[in-house]
């Protein structure tokens, strides 16, 4: 079951979450500089997996790599508004966009749809 990865409310953060039932740390940095966000995962012990990946609505952050023990995806949601990047004060629980894990059975769902123009299949590049 896909589920919303928590955002605080700082321009940089770093959280353990538990995706397929493995660890991994997630840090996410607000740039004013470029009014974006961005994603570092690393594994449990702190090696860089992806590095500073942008946050977009509709992309499948993870959707390009093979990660050892992450079956399904981490996206970006947007949730209702026609922003294409969440800014400072869009993204999270509740807010115009979420950051949110889809489940492998879900992602192929995704994919198998219409809607599915930005989101990429692992190993197409």
């Amino acid at each position: 079951m896909s589920y919303e990865i928590n955002v605080p409310s700082s321009a940089w953060s770093t959280q353990t979450v538990t995706l397929d039932g493995s660890l991994f740390r997630i840090e996410l940095k607000y740039k004013e500089r470029t009014e974006r966000w961005y994603m570092t995962l690393k594994d449990n012990t702190g090696v860089d997996i992806l590095t500073e990946k942008k946050l977009v609505d509709g992309q499948v952050i993870t959707g390009l790599w093979d990660i050892p023990g992450v079956q399904g995806a981490i996206t970006v949601q947007r949730n209702y508004g026609t922003d294409v990047y969440p800014t400072y004060d869009t993204l999270g629980v509740g807010k115009q966009f979420s950051l949110v894990y889809l489940t492998e059975n879900e992602y192929t769902l995704l994919l198998q749809t219409e809607d599915n123009f930005n989101y990429v299949a692992r190993g197409n590049r």
